[in-house]
């Protein structure tokens, strides 16, 4: 028996995901512009100065934060702070598709880690490369960190 393929069947493409960014929701990246008049200042605290904390270690720190905020153990609005306003934004939209496709399923697992990639850019821009397991896969983030009113905030954001 020979089946011949009709008209339309011929035209029928099979139905591919687009790019991963379309369909994961953990997968984001954000950009903003950093302003070049503003120079690198130091924290007041009590009548003292204080230096910026470490920027390799606020990598790591923000990197798992961020994560969290994507699947779903902490509220976006623990990280709005850390985050430049249109970073911020990407995450957020993010975060609620990923609620809204994972759903309420059992408790997420914890957030590890792994490495932490640093670079500095000039005395007020870091780059790091952090290595994070999110309890189902190992994902790469990577951001960069403008130091804004004398604390790390993240200008740009990549996680895959």
């Amino acid at each position: 028996m020979t089946i011949t393929p009709t008209r339309d069947s011929r035209r029928a493409r099979p139905i591919r995901p687009g790019p991963r960014a379309a369909w994961d929701p953990l997968v984001i990246q954000a950009e903003v512009p950093v302003p070049e008049t503003e120079p690198p200042a130091l924290v007041a605290i009590g009548g003292e100065t204080e230096p910026p904390p470490d920027p390799a270690r606020w990598s790591g720190v923000l990197a798992r934060a961020v994560v969290e905020v994507l699947i779903g153990t902490r509220p976006a609005a623990q990280v709005r702070r850390w985050l430049a306003e249109e970073v911020w934004t990407v995450v957020n939209r993010r975060a609620e598709l990923s609620r809204a496709i994972r759903g309420r399923a059992g408790t997420p697992p914890a957030v590890t880690v792994l490495r932490v990639h640093h670079c500095a850019i000039s005395d007020g821009e870091h780059e790091a490369a952090v290595v994070v397991h999110d309890g189902t896969r190992v994902r790469a983030v990577a951001v960069r960190l403008h130091l804004h009113r004398g604390r790390w905030q993240a200008v740009a954001l990549r996680i895959a």
